[in-house]
């Protein structure tokens, strides 16, 4: 195969690919924090690097379609539904800078100084391609009445991954992450009513090719659980009693409670996928599959930092009841575990013989 060739294939790429990326990488972070809460946080980490290289493959392939094709890029900055998906790119470079500041925690150590410019990169431009989305995209289609999809909360929320790696980057003071919390939960609440109303009653617009994507919609609420017990609870010190208590475990309860529901709703709505996709035979794969990954990662990692955070809670209180509530908040988090990683493993495998028969086509094929 010739080199011009190789080259002119990565136009055929996906944005799938940063949006499974995504998911593995937060798979990567729920098996690191699965053995923290057994006090085994360096055998988590080792386990977390058997994860990363495919995230950072992934993003490499994405990065190198825009480099050799740039015409790409502002045809996707210009499609409503690739570019709600592009800031999954970004949010990978979040999860990225975390994996590389868990390494040494000294705010003077190149791992801290590496990670921490990595993580303003990766805030900017998520800032930048919100903007874009807001103005070029979110406005004009909703006032037209078009078809909306449930990635459209990508952009918005997005940001609140910054914070589920926040306890890893100690070079950057953690009330900037409360900061990024607040703004993106409010983006969460604004948006909620509007893209679930058109998501009910423009339904029927949405291509069923696309279905896959409305699992966006069930990610904001675990997001904002993580993030929150993360910069609130298990990452603050001194910063915790800037917070009235009352004000803390309302919105503990409320995310939790809220992140529970929709990850089992979760689990539901992608069965429901393959047995639509069995039923009609549809043995081909789809890239738009993808979508589904995130979502399960995040659910798995708001029951974890729900865990974490009632023990860090209990340690003081010795209540049995708060133990016994992190005991079933961890088994929670071991079993949707194990079903995400069954839904990744599926869409990594073939994401994989996609990207081979992609890259390494000929003409004459």
């Amino acid at each position: 195969m010739k080199i011009s060739e190789f080259k002119n294939n990565f136009k055929s790429l996906p944005i799938a690919f940063t949006g499974l990326a995504l998911g593995i990488g937060g798979l990567g972070n729920c098996y690191r924090q699965i053995f923290s809460l057994n006090n085994q946080s360096q055998v988590g980490n080792w386990v977390s690097c058997a994860f990363f290289p495919f995230l950072i493959l992934f993003v490499l392939m994405i990065l190198f379609k825009y480099i050799f094709h740039f015409h790409e890029l502002k045809k996707d900055l210009h499609n409503p539904l690739t570019v709600s998906l592009m800031p999954t790119f970004s949010m990978c470079l979040m999860l990225l800078a975390g994996f590389i500041g868990m390494w040494d925690r000294n705010i003077t150590s190149p791992c801290q100084i590496s990670a921490a410019t990595l993580m303003v990169l990766a805030i900017a431009i998520q800032f930048i391609l919100l903007f874009y989305f807001g103005k070029s995209i979110f406005y004009n289609h909703i006032k037209k009445s078009e078809v909306v999809y449930g990635s459209y909360f990508v952009p918005t929320v997005g940001l609140i991954t910054s914070c589920t790696v926040s306890g890893n980057i100690p070079a950057i003071p953690n009330i900037f992450f409360q900061v990024i919390w607040y703004l993106g939960y409010f983006m969460f609440l604004v948006s909620l009513s509007v893209i679930t109303y058109l998501l009910l009653f423009k339904i029927d617009k949405l291509n069923k090719e696309h279905y896959p994507t409305i699992a966006v919609w069930f990610s904001p609420a675990n997001l904002s659980c993580a993030g929150f017990y993360q910069v609130f609870i298990l990452a603050a010190n001194k910063q915790v009693d800037l917070y009235p208590q009352t004000f803390l475990n309302v919105i503990a309860i409320l995310t939790t409670m809220l992140g529970f529901v929709t990850t089992v709703l979760l689990y539901f709505f992608i069965f429901r996928i393959f047995v639509h996709r069995f039923n009609h035979n549809l043995k081909t794969f789809s890239p738009i599959l993808c979508s589904l990954s995130f979502p399960c990662a995040i659910g798995v990692t708001s029951m974890i930092f729900t865990a974490k955070a009632i023990g860090k809670i209990n340690a003081d209180l010795n209540s049995v009841f708060l133990n016994d509530m992190q005991s079933t908040f961890g088994v929670v988090s071991i079993i949707f575990c194990a079903i995400t990683s069954a839904i990744i493993l599926y869409l990594l495998i073939n994401m994989l013989i996609f990207a081979w028969k992609t890259l390494f086509k000929q003409k004459s094929d």
